[in-house]
C-alpha cells in the first residue's frame, strides 16, 4: 500500500500483495519460530493487600472500644490515626496481580485449531508482527518480501 495516499498525494508506484500467499508465508515463518514453544498465559487476579483485613478489623474494634464507658478516647484516637494511615498505605498498593501459567500446549497446537481472528491474536500475544516489503518485480509473489519479527527476539527459553 502506498504511504503517499495517506498524505494526500498520488501513488507513483502503488504496492499490492495477494493476501493468501502472504498469510501462508507469515504462518510458515511464525510456526517455524514459535510452533514448538509452549504457550504461557498471563492471568490477572485481583488481590487484597496482605494485612488489610487485619487493619480493617482493628479499626472496627477501636471504634467499638471508643464507645465504652471509661475508654481512653485520646489513646484510641491516636491508635485510629495510625490504623487509618496503614489502611491508606495498603489500599494504595496495586490490587491486580499478573500471574503467568503454563498451558501445556504449544503455539502450533493452539494455532491448528484457531480461526483466522484467533490466529492473529495468537501472533499478537506472542509479540509477533508481519512486515511486507516492496516487491522487486511485479506479477509474482516473492516470499522474501514477508518478514515475521517478534518483540521478544532472542528471549525464548529452550
Amino acid at each position: 500500500m502506498c504511504q503517499s495516499r495517506n498524505r494526500g498525494r498520488e501513488c507513483e508506484k502503488p504496492q499490492t500483495v495477494t493476501a493468501n500467499p502472504l498469510e501462508a508465508e507469515a504462518e510458515r515463518q511464525f510456526l517455524d519460530t514459535w510452533g514448538d514453544v509452549e504457550v504461557i498465559e498471563t492471568i490477572s487476579e485481583e488481590v487484597v493487600p496482605e494485612g488489610l483485613d487485619n487493619v480493617l478489623d482493628a479499626i472496627a474494634q477501636t471504634l467499638e472500644s471508643m464507645g465504652r464507658p471509661g475508654a481512653d478516647v485520646m489513646g484510641l484516637a491516636a491508635r485510629m490515626v495510625t490504623l487509618g494511615e496503614e489502611r491508606d498505605r495498603l489500599t494504595a498498593l496495586p490490587t491486580i496481580s499478573a500471574v503467568q501459567r503454563r498451558t501445556g500446549e504449544t503455539y502450533g497446537e493452539v494455532w491448528a485449531r484457531g480461526s483466522v481472528a484467533e490466529r492473529r491474536k495468537i501472533m499478537l500475544g506472542a509479540g509477533a508482527f508481519v512486515t511486507v516489503y516492496p516487491a522487486a518485480a511485479r506479477g509474482h509473489f516473492d516470499p522474501e518480501r514477508v518478514v515475521v519479527s517478534d518483540e521478544l527476539a532472542g528471549q525464548l527459553d529452550d
